[in-house]
């Protein structure tokens, strides 16, 4: 008897798995300027959070959250920061929860003016490590599958497949693929908090002939004060789908994020401005993004 119910026992555990890993949590997300906003209740208190491959940890705005003080800095791309407060808070998106989840608390003044809405925090890559994230921007929808030990889902297996499969490296947590511009491989990290791309200075002349419509913008990161920075339409970016369409890129110095981001080093950063182009997914544990065209998108023809 005590081995029949332990077979009982197990069986249901096998069947519980099964079911939870054959299937897929559908969170519904607003577009604010360019950034993906889910709603998320962090320690009890519900808040707007901006979905940020960008970086691996919880980010929480400290105008609504209080940790313990810290002798930690944090640092924005042009290299503005300030020392942070740390916290082991829960985290509930939709039906998903998790436990004393890793938090950093830092102000996010100038993102909450920028957009006109309360921001309370961003969500990182850790938070979605036992995960793969898809993104579908024309349905404004996330879809979380839950990966069993070796990565896979059954629902994700079931689904359409994807369009071109791209293996990354983790800069920070940032996944890090390889794409071509003209005839240049370069390493470009994968941001879905990043409204435009960024690129190094050094490509404002070495892809000269993919770049028109120069101008000059104010940038900002997480402090205050921007930085005059120059933006451009930039074309010439290459899946093995073909030529994307032009994208607003900004171009800046870069040697700050590569030398306080651990990982690779990096030629630049792309977000909404590519993303958008396609349904996207991020397998972090067998460390794949899957790309699906969309059905309107129109790829720049490079015939002559």
């Amino acid at each position: 008897m005590a081995n029949f119910k332990l077979y009982i026992a197990l069986f249901l555990m096998v069947s519980f798995n099964n079911i939870l890993l054959g299937s897929y949590a559908t969170i519904p997300f607003q577009v604010e300027g360019k950034l993906i906003i889910i709603e998320a209740i962090v320690d009890g208190q519900k808040g707007n959070f901006i979905l940020d491959t960008g970086i691996s940890e919880l980010l929480l705005n400290n105008r609504y959250y209080v940790g313990h003080q810290s002798s930690k800095h944090y640092y924005g791309l042009n290299g503005q920061g300030g020392t942070m407060e740390l916290g082991r808070p829960t985290v509930q998106i939709g039906e998903q929860s998790w436990g004393r989840v890793y938090a950093q608390i830092v102000p996010m003044v100038a993102i909450e003016r920028s957009k006109g809405i309360r921001i309370h925090g961003l969500l990182g890559t850790e938070v979605f490590k036992k995960h793969t994230l898809m993104i579908d921007y024309r349905k404004r929808e996330l879809r979380l599958y839950p990966l069993d030990r070796n990565g896979e889902n059954s629902s994700f297996a079931q689904g359409p497949l994807p369009d071109e499969v791209l293996t990354f490296k983790y800069k920070g947590g940032t996944p890090l693929i390889n794409l071509r511009v003209g005839d240049k491989k370069l390493k470009l990290a994968v941001d879905t908090g990043a409204e435009v791309n960024l690129f190094a200075n050094k490509y404002l002349e070495q892809l000269a002939s993919f770049i028109k419509r120069r101008r000059q913008q104010r940038f900002h990161g997480f402090g205050n004060k921007g930085q005059k920075t120059t933006f451009a339409s930039l074309s010439g970016v290459q899946t093995t789908l073909g030529e994307v369409a032009e994208m607003n890129t900004a171009f800046a110095n870069l040697d700050h994020y590569n030398r306080h981001v651990v990982g690779p080093k990096t030629d630049g950063i792309i977000g909404y401005e590519f993303l958008q182009q396609f349904r996207v997914a991020f397998n972090f544990k067998k460390r794949e993004v899957y790309l699906w065209e969309k059905e309107d998108r129109l790829f720049v023809s490079t015939d002559k």
